[in-house]
């Protein structure tokens, strides 16, 4: 599977632009083949406050060649920062820019997003601290994305006995938090590389 995002944030006028982006899984096949939107299952994104959900539509691999998700809760949201895969899952990490016409004034957005790179659906586990305890467990609720403050990107690193610490540079500082984020992950997360033949199928 290849895994990408569209949008950009280069020139000065890009940041007033509101095209819908896209989010994309495609089956890249041993025979370079065009592929184009019907041939890809659409799963839509839906909000619950600073939460965002995704569907999980199934996809007939006979058929399809993959999925997409269209970024049009806000106005301009796009993906400007390369895709993660972390486990058995892939993390977009959006931007919506601001409008304030000062230069020294950020009040852009971004979305951590986190959904299956094999149909861009929601995961079968929670994987999201919703109520900000540090910890993934039953008391949070299953969603696939949080907005925040607008960030350049996500990176994870592994502590060991199912922790990680999650590093989200602040773009109105340009800065690094040291310490982090803390998080223990749920038990639904597997502890090991999920691997799928690829190779071979046509």
């Amino acid at each position: 599977m290849v895994v990408f995002g569209t949008g950009k944030i280069f020139e000065d006028t890009d940041s007033s632009t509101t095209d819908k982006e896209t989010m994309y899984g495609i089956w890249d096949k041993v025979v370079a083949t065009q592929v184009t939107q019907s041939q890809l299952v659409e799963q839509t994104l839906s909000t619950s406050g600073s939460f965002y959900k995704v569907t999980q539509n199934a996809i007939d691999w006979t058929s399809k060649r993959g999925w997409f998700t269209t970024l049009k809760i806000k106005n301009g949201e796009r993906i400007v920062n390369d895709p993660i895969i972390f486990e058995d899952q892939v993390i977009f990490t959006s931007l919506i820019p601001g409008n304030s016409s000062d230069l020294c004034v950020i009040d852009a957005l971004s979305t951590t997003l986190q959904f299956s790179p094999l149909n861009g659906g929601a995961l079968g586990y929670k994987s999201i601290d919703t109520n900000g305890d540090g910890v993934i467990n039953a008391s949070d609720t299953m969603v696939s994305g949080r907005q925040s403050s607008a960030t350049f990107g996500t990176t994870i690193i592994r502590l060991g006995n199912r922790k990680v610490k999650i590093f989200q540079a602040d773009a109105r500082t340009g800065t690094v938090p040291a310490a982090g984020s803390d998080r223990q992950l749920s038990d639904g997360i597997p502890t090991v590389r999920l691997w799928r033949q690829l190779i071979g199928r046509q």
